[in-house]
């Protein structure tokens, strides 16, 4: 993927900007010696650039990018896909965008496919990054055509696995929380089982506890017999004197019926 999605650019801005592009880059190349050439001049090809230019060094195919391909996956590789197809066409190939939108290219992409970028303004075009010059495609009988293209769009496909790479290492961190929540469940699932299990002996003990009889109480203890009242007014020998009470008995079983 060359471009990522973003929202915060303006859109229309970046097409009106574009609407201007041909007549700025006719300059640019007219500046460095090269002629446009239309269609009917080029030979047959399996996919058309946007524009093209002859000059010294030879062809020079552009690819033009417009705000309207912001955040739009397909519009991107579709644009790579036509860049590997006329890479060996032309001599030099370049990917014009607005300036708006050129931060978000991935010029690393460009550089392997030997295609510069083109920034296109209000005060004209910037070269962010030189085309290299490369020799045009042998001819199909040759077989280095079917070659070229071939490694191409297995750059393409790197490029592709890099950037599903990528959303992976983006995504692990939230499978580790995803896998973290997944513990947590099952320590919590085992503290429930473990509740239950208590609870459930609990209510076996407190029923055996209500089930158990209850101990028989022990009689009730006799209180003692009340002693002979004290003799108030005697002296303290007869305080606590068994032999009084000896007597007193004497006393009553010798007394007539």
């Amino acid at each position: 993927m060359v471009l990522g999605p973003h929202g915060g650019v303006d859109e229309v801005q970046a097409v009106r900007g574009m609407g201007d592009a041909r007549e700025a880059l006719k300059k640019w190349f007219s500046s460095r010696g090269f002629r446009p050439i239309g269609k009917e001049e080029l030979p047959e090809l399996e996919e058309e650039p946007d524009m093209a230019f002859e000059g010294p060094g030879g062809l020079a195919f552009v690819i033009i990018l417009d705000g309207r391909a912001i955040g739009n996956r397909a519009v991107f590789t579709d644009a790579i896909m036509r860049a590997s197809a006329l890479r060996g066409e032309c001599n030099f190939l370049y990917l014009a965008v607005p300036r708006a939108v050129a931060p978000f290219v991935d010029t690393e992409v460009l550089r392997k496919r030997s295609t510069g970028l083109l920034v296109v303004d209000e005060e004209g075009v910037f070269e962010a990054l030189a085309s290299p010059r490369r020799p045009l495609r042998k001819s199909g009988a040759e077989g280095g055509g079917s070659v070229e293209e071939l490694l191409d769009r297995i750059a393409l496909l790197e490029d592709r696995i890099s950037a599903l790479e990528s959303e992976l290492m983006a995504i692990r961190p939230l499978l580790n929380e995803l896998g973290s929540v997944r513990k947590l469940r099952e320590d919590v699932k085992a503290i429930s089982s473990r509740l239950d299990s208590l609870s459930r002996r609990i209510d076996m003990i407190s029923s055996s506890v209500l089930m158990r009889p209850e101990a028989p109480r022990p009689p009730p203890r006799p209180s003692p017999a009340p002693g002979p009242p004290e003799l108030e007014g005697l002296p303290s020998f007869f305080k606590d004197n068994p032999w009084l009470e000896i007597l007193a008995r004497r006393g009553r079983d010798e007394l007539p019926a």
